[in-house]
């Protein structure tokens, strides 16, 4: 992933985060917590069952049915994706969090000591995308 697409993910965690969530009191400290972005976008064992199940699929099929089933499954990968700030939102509400940072820039700002929520966000995308078919109706 490039530091740039990083940084403007991140950004957008922080935004949502602060938007999903009512402004905590100036007296009050803020509930910040960490996402490993890297490995939610890439890492999870999740989309390796994608392909997997793609795989699957491809056995025995002409090409041209192959390169449908490698499109399908493509777009199930880019619905976790878009799928993964409704994810991370959910989590932040629920423990009432004011900033979602990404793992990486917490330790750089020195907040590494806030609750990592990966696991949490990626049983929600588990649990909404390891079932469905790679195809409707299949």
């Amino acid at each position: 992933m490039s530091v740039r697409r990083s940084g403007r993910f991140c950004r957008c965690l922080a935004l949502l985060a602060g938007l999903a969530t009512t402004a905590a009191p100036a007296a009050d400290a803020l509930v910040v917590l960490t996402v490993d972005v890297e490995y939610l976008e890439s890492g999870m064992p999740l989309y390796a069952a994608i392909a997997t199940q793609a795989e699957r699929a491809q056995q025995g099929v002409e090409s041209t049915r192959r390169s449908e089933i490698e499109l399908a499954r493509d777009l199930r990968q880019s619905e976790v994706l878009t799928a993964l700030p409704e994810a991370i939102s959910e989590v932040a509400l629920a423990a009432n969090a004011d900033l979602v940072l990404d793992r990486e820039v917490a330790q750089r700002v020195g907040a590494s000591a806030a609750d990592d929520v990966t696991e949490e966000v990626e049983r929600i995308l588990v649990s909404q995308f390891s079932q469905l078919p790679l195809e409707p109706g299949t």
